[in-house]
């Protein structure tokens, strides 16, 4: 769809209907700018939420089975009201509601008498998105134990090597990386260049289940997170989700 956000918005934005509502809950003035504009052009009123839905949901989100943004429920709780839905009902409808296979969720297993969460981030594929679920993170105080961030790099996606590298060295707080998949050399060497130290730089000589679990383990003093990210689609990623999720 693009290489920026301000890409992405305009490729979005060819789904715009022409003469209707958009409701929008996009909230950086740069894309919004631009989402209107193009509304505009097609004759299209656009519908934004108000601030304090995205603020006062915090009842919703603790009830929720995964982690889920506060824009999310303001969005569909605004999307209910403009078609007629009274709110009891939508936020009935809201906690009822599947997640995507891709929907950020935190798995708990014991692996050799470790600790291990499994936070899947994996279907996260932009700077800005990586960044702001690790501050949630942050916030909901899920960092608050030794944090490994699994980098899975697809052969036909090399655009997210350095991407995901700069975020994990320059935004991140990461006790240790595992490189998986494809283009590790390109990776340690843009981690170690942005100055994360290349002693906390791992990878499997291999890629396997047994493999990447039992490193995982020896990077575990206790407990720790285990935070996937770059790519979903990938059988060593796959063999992990559905370890943790089961």
């Amino acid at each position: 769809m693009g290489w920026s956000l301000s890409e992405i918005a305009h490729s979005l934005c060819e789904f715009i209907p022409s003469n209707s509502v958009l409701v929008c809950g996009e909230q950086n003035p740069k894309l919004v700018r631009i989402i209107k504009k193009r509304a505009k052009e097609k004759n299209t009123r656009v519908v934004r939420p108000e601030s304090d839905l995205f603020n006062n949901h915090e009842k919703i989100l603790e009830q929720m089975g995964y982690i889920e943004h506060r824009e999310n429920i303001a969005l569909a709780l605004k999307v209910a009201e403009v078609v007629g839905i009274d709110k009891k009902t939508a936020i009935r409808g809201v906690l009822n509601s599947k997640p995507d296979p891709g929907a950020l969720k935190i798995h708990f297993k014991v692996v050799d008498g470790k600790k291990i969460f499994f936070i899947n981030a994996h279907a996260i594929n932009d700077r800005e998105s990586v960044i702001k679920v690790y501050d949630l993170l942050k916030e909901r105080g899920y960092l608050d134990k030794t944090n490994i961030g699994v980098l899975y790099n697809r052969i036909d996606r090399p655009d997210r090597v350095k991407m995901f590298a700069d975020v994990v060295s320059k935004e991140m707080n990461l006790d240790a990386v595992i490189l998986l998949g494809y283009y590790k050399s390109v990776a340690k060497s843009r981690l170690v260049e942005n100055g994360f130290s290349k002693d906390k730089i791992f990878s499997l000589n291999y890629d396997s289940l047994k493999g990447l679990l039992s490193l995982i383990c020896r990077l575990t003093k206790v407990e720790s997170n285990v935070i996937g990210m770059v790519n979903y689609h990938g059988s060593i990623v796959e063999k992990t989700v559905e370890f943790f999720s089961n």
